[in-house]
């Protein structure tokens, strides 16, 4: 038993390790207001990743503006988010909001139109 015990254990640091690993991921926040509405953008990728989410934030040749921010420092509430890859990169953004005003569909910021300019902003790696 107590050589299970010890695998067991090194099976839980082993699986602990790779995903630490895995979660090598940075990310970066974006946000913006109109009024007393809050927008927050918070896009993880690996650090190629946010280095183009940086680039094209920087040229306005992005759907994304704002105050840009290292990590994730969101304000508001969860609205909506998606998984979207290009040259290589994986990008998870994930959209968050306070005072929102009445009739704006939350999932209107996820929608396909929305990925796809978020797509085309980035600069090629």
């Amino acid at each position: 038993m107590r050589r299970t015990g010890r695998w067991l254990l090194a099976g839980v640091a082993g699986a602990a390790c790779l995903l630490a690993a895995a979660c090598g991921t940075d990310a970066i926040t974006v946000t913006g207001g109109v009024g007393s509405a809050t927008l927050s953008v918070v896009v993880q990728s690996d650090s190629a990743g946010i280095a183009l989410v940086k680039q094209s934030v920087s040229s306005q040749n992005s759907t994304l503006s704002g105050t840009v921010t290292n990590g994730d420092s969101h304000v508001g509430d969860h609205l909506c988010s998606f998984h979207v890859s290009k040259n290589g990169n994986s990008y998870d953004v994930d959209f968050y909001a306070s005072n929102l005003p009445a009739g704006i569909p939350a999932t209107d910021f996820c929608s396909p139109a929305v990925q796809k300019a978020f797509l085309d902003g980035l600069p090629s790696s």
